[in-house]
């Protein structure tokens, strides 16, 4: 859901222009469970944006931001 509505908003990195499309990074926060439940990880995914509009996810994970929040 934050992936959406940080699409929508224009916060995301365009990483590359191809024949298919435009790869993007969209960053998004997500709340850690358990023991860290109290901390906030700062995650990166990487989308495909195709000429009709498509939105679609080729990495769940491609890393963390920098350290946690």
């Amino acid at each position: 859901m934050k992936t959406k509505e940080n699409f929508s908003k224009g916060n995301y990195l365009i990483r590359e222009h191809f024949q298919y499309g435009v790869q993007i990074n969209i960053n998004v926060a997500m709340p850690g469970a358990n023991e860290k439940i109290n901390n906030i990880y700062p995650l990166k995914t990487a989308y495909t944006i195709f000429p009709n509009g498509k939105l679609k996810l080729n990495t769940h994970l491609g890393g963390y931001q920098d350290e946690r929040i």
